[in-house]
């Protein structure tokens, strides 16, 4: 079989006529066309380099084992840039490898993807990738605005492998939620309320809601604030929901070691306080085994009055007034009986709204009531005593009347 390159000065004058043909004996296998083109197994090359085949390998390399330049396209689907085999680093890799398809970069070098003569994304040698820095510091980092579709409660937007009905979506403009098991379990809304159990807010002053919806007999809502396997840092906020009226407990506050039978602050439906007492019966209910209640006012110009009962100083059932003479009342002021305490040494005085009927002085003795006898005496009952000021004399009542001392 002859081979031969043969040029051809007949051809017309179209540009992809060749001028030279390299033949095995008649058959063609490249050619040079008048425009400048080279056609490898291409009759009509429609580029500078235009190679054709049903299989086949094009490689250009360099003659020296140090300076390697290699490209190498292979039909088993490899394009190798800077590597003869693999006898050296290379540049760029694509293997058609099981599993997988490989870019390789030369070396511990990076490999990066660049526009406009800007590395965009970059994965170095270590695995990490950055994507706008060419230097990340961790498996993905970014810089700059990461987007993602809204993703729904049962298909978040940010999810976890094996496990993607948990993560982090949104349900609608400005606002952010974390689902579990495709349960919405906390929202943040437009106006920054954050609902734990629920994504209903009455209005923008709700700014923490937590609520448990269709709660029956028994059930439970429970808040740990602090470390509660150290009971003194921890404080436990409770609602037990309960059938009954009578114990239902709207909050409940005690310390994390604490049971719903332990000590703590009671709030029931109807406004009772409870201290100390799970079954408040009044407004405010103290229990403990040595109860003690302080009042104490720090400021620098205290309030000259303590008062419990109704408004208006003539109406209070207790009242300690430090304004001028410090007195220490319980009953009322404007009628009926007093105890009235007097400070600085004071006598303890005893009767009703405008009367003294008995006074015990600051050394100890005892002062009674005093009639004059004109208007008769007063109803008595046995053991009563007063001191008669037209006799100097104490009477006594027993066996149905009144008796000289």
């Amino acid at each position: 079989m002859s081979r031969e390159i043969k040029y051809d000065s007949v051809g017309g004058d179209s540009s992809t006529d060749p001028i030279v043909k390299f033949l095995d004996g008649s058959t063609e296998r490249a050619r040079i066309t008048q425009d400048g083109k080279l056609g490898v197994g291409a009759a009509s090359p429609g580029d500078t380099l235009d190679v054709q085949a049903a299989t086949g390998t094009a490689r250009i390399t360099s003659t020296t084992s140090t300076n390697r330049v290699y490209l190498g396209i292979t039909n088993a689907g490899t394009l190798t840039i800077g590597k003869a085999g693999s006898t050296a680093n290379s540049l760029l890799d694509y293997e058609g490898i099981a599993y997988a398809g490989v870019i390789e970069a030369s070396g511990s070098n990076s490999l990066q993807l660049a526009t406009n003569a800007t590395a965009r994304l970059t994965i170095d040698s270590s695995g990490k990738v950055g994507i706008g820095t060419n230097a990340p510091g961790a498996k993905l980092e970014v810089n700059g605005q990461i987007s993602a579709n809204a993703g729904s409660v049962s298909s978040p937007a940010y999810g976890f492998v094996n496990d993607l009905n948990t993560g982090m979506y949104s349900p609608g403009a400005d606002s952010l939620s974390i689902t579990t098991g495709g349960t919405e379990r906390l929202r943040i809304n437009s106006d920054g309320n954050v609902g734990i159990g629920t994504s209903t807010f009455d209005g923008v002053s709700d700014k923490l809601v937590i609520s448990r919806n269709g709660m029956s007999t028994g059930d439970i809502v429970e808040t740990i604030l602090g470390d509660r396997s150290v009971s003194s840092f921890a404080l436990q906020i409770r609602y037990e929901h309960n059938s009954t009226e009578g114990s239902r407990r709207a909050l409940f506050f005690m310390r994390g070691d604490d049971t719903a039978s332990g000590v703590g602050i009671i709030l029931k439906k109807g406004g009772k306080v409870g201290i100390g007492a799970n079954s408040p019966t009044s407004l405010l209910h103290l229990r403990a085994s040595s109860a003690k209640l302080t009042i104490e006012d720090t400021a620098a110009s205290p309030l000259d009055t303590i008062q419990f009962g109704p408004d208006g100083s003539t109406e209070a059932s207790f009242k300690c007034d430090r304004s001028s003479a410090h007195t220490f009342t319980i009953g009322h002021e404007a009628s009926g009986l007093q105890i009235k305490f007097d400070g600085g040494g004071g006598p303890i005085k005893m009767g009703g709204a405008s009367t003294e009927i008995v006074k015990i002085t600051s050394i100890g003795t005892l002062i009674l009531r005093n009639y004059d006898g004109s208007g008769g005496e007063p109803t008595g009952e046995t053991g009563a005593l007063y001191f008669r000021t037209d006799t100097n004399k104490i009477r006594v009542y027993y066996s149905g009347g009144w008796h000289d001392a």
